[in-house]
Parts: C-alpha cells; structure tokens; sequence
C-alpha cells in the first residue's frame, strides 16, 4: 500500500486540474438534436466550498455551470448573464433582432441545455455515481 504523500496523490490522478473532454447531445425545442464538443472541469475541493458558501444565494446551478463548462484551454464558455439571461443589475440580456434591428431580451439558456450540462458536470466530477456495495445475506434462521 502506497503511502499517503502529495507525489502518490498526483501519480494517482487524485487532482482535478484536467480538463475532461465530453460531447452533449442537446435535443432543441424544435425537435433538432444537435451534438457539442466541451470540456469540463471536474469538481474540486474550492469548487465545493464555494458551493457551501453560496448555497444560500440564487443560480446555484449557473454558477456550476459558468465555473466547469470550458473551451479547449480551460477559459470559461459562460458567463452568469449568459446562463441566467440577466444580468448582474437585473436587467434582463437585450440583444438585436436580425429582421427588426430591435433590441430584444435574449433570455437565459433551455433547459434542455442545462440538464444537457449538469448531467456532463455531475458524470465529470462523479456526483450522482452509486458505489457498488458489497451485498449482504443474513444468516438463515432455522425453526
């Protein structure tokens, strides 16, 4: 058995800096299912106390979001506003309407999208995973 020192740690993959590649299949309202490449960043011990500490406040979940859904090189895709579609004053995200120039509210993310990612972020970091349990027989009870 392999002593317990920060060398057998990291030999051992127990640090989460790695970027996880996953693909997502996102089914759309339209009823298109399309398929993305991302990379997420597996739950790490600041990433659980920040979890504890904002556990009280609201987007709980786009927080999760914003802070594991990576490009290639590690760098965020999502801001809060982009998940939520507010922004951080709580005007809600315009943006220009292509046929009408207008600006319009964009909204947040579908939440097709969002189960999409929580459920990478959640297989990533091995949230949700039973452990397989040894199964136990009670001893039989003769009369």
């Amino acid at each position: 058995m392999a002593q317990l020192t920060l060398e057998s740690l990291r030999s051992a993959g127990a640090f989460t800096g790695a970027l996880v590649e996953k693909k997502v299949a996102i089914t759309l309202e339209s009823g298109e299912e399309v398929e993305f490449t991302t990379w997420i960043r597996p739950l790490s011990y600041y990433d659980a106390a920040q979890q504890v500490r904002i556990s009280n406040e609201d987007d709980i979940l786009a927080r999760r979001i914003c802070s594991a859904v990576c490009d290639e090189e590690g760098a965020p895709v999502f801001r809060l506003s982009d998940v939520t579609g507010y922004n951080e004053d709580g005007t809600p995200v315009m943006v220009k309407d292509p046929k009408t120039k207008k600006d319009v509210e964009r909204g947040g993310l579908g939440q097709d999208v969002v189960f999409a990612l929580a459920l990478a972020i959640n297989e990533v970091s091995g949230l949700g995973k039973q452990k397989a349990t040894k199964k136990e027989t009670l001893p039989s009870v003769e009369k």
